[in-house]
C-alpha cells in the first residue's frame, strides 16, 4: 500500500513539474512564434502582389482573410488567404489580385501535407507559375492532358488531380467570398 501511494505521488509531481515548465516555456516562445508568422505573411504578401510596401487587413475568419496590399498610399492590389480540403489534408492558399479583383498576381501555397513528389508539387516553381496572370473574372478551369490555352485555364499535375482539383476550388471559393465581401462594403 505504502509503495503505491509513494508512486502515485511521484507522478503525480512528476506531471504537475511537467505541465509548469511545458507552461513557461510556451510563454516565454509564444511572442517570437507570432513574429515569426507576421514576418512570414508579409514575406508572402510581397510574393503574391508586387510593389507592396504596407498590408491592411480587412476581414480575418478561421479559414478565410483578405488583405488590403498597398504601395504608397495607393492601392496595389488584394491578398486573399483560403483554405480547403486536399488529397491528404488541409491546404492553406494565398493569392494574390489585382485591386479590381479581375487579375491573379500570383499564387502562394503557405501550408499543405500532399503526398511528396505528386501533389506536394502545388508548392514547386513550375506548377505556382502557371498562376500568374490568370483571369480572376470567369471561373478557373482545370485542363488535364493539354496545355492552358484560355486565360481562366489552369493546367493539372499529372498523378495529382484531386489536389489540382482542391487548388482550384479552393481559389475559386476564396475569389468568390472576397469579391462579394468587398462588394459589400463598397471597395
Amino acid at each position: 500500500m505504502k509503495s503505491s501511494f509513494k508512486m502515485i505521488l511521484v507522478l503525480t509531481v512528476s506531471a504537475i513539474l511537467s505541465g509548469a515548465v511545458l507552461a513557461w516555456f510556451n510563454q516565454f516562445t509564444e511572442a517570437r512564434v507570432i513574429a515569426n508568422k507576421l514576418a512570414e505573411l508579409r514575406r508572402s504578401l510581397n510574393e503574391v502582389v508586387p510593389g507592396m510596401t504596407k498590408y491592411e487587413e480587412v476581414v480575418k475568419k478561421r479559414d478565410f482573410a483578405v488583405y488590403k496590399v498597398l504601395s504608397g498610399d495607393k492601392v496595389a492590389g488584394y491578398a486573399i488567404e483560403a483554405v480547403g480540403n486536399g488529397y491528404q489534408d488541409k491546404i492553406r492558399i494565398l493569392i494574390g489580385v489585382t485591386p479590381d479583383l479581375s487579375k491573379i498576381y500570383a499564387l502562394r501555397v503557405l501550408e499543405q501535407k500532399e503526398t511528396p513528389g505528386l501533389g506536394a508539387k502545388i508548392s514547386g516553381k513550375d506548377y505556382l507559375k502557371g498562376w500568374n496572370d490568370r483571369d480572376a473574372t470567369k471561373e478557373l478551369v482545370l485542363v488535364k492532358g493539354r496545355e492552358p490555352e484560355k486565360p481562366n485555364e489552369v493546367h493539372a499535375i499529372t498523378g495529382a488531380t484531386i489536389t489540382s482539383k482542391a487548388v482550384v476550388k479552393i481559389v475559386n471559393s476564396g475569389l468568390k467570398e472576397a469579391k462579394e465581401l468587398l462588394a459589400s462594403e463598397g471597395k
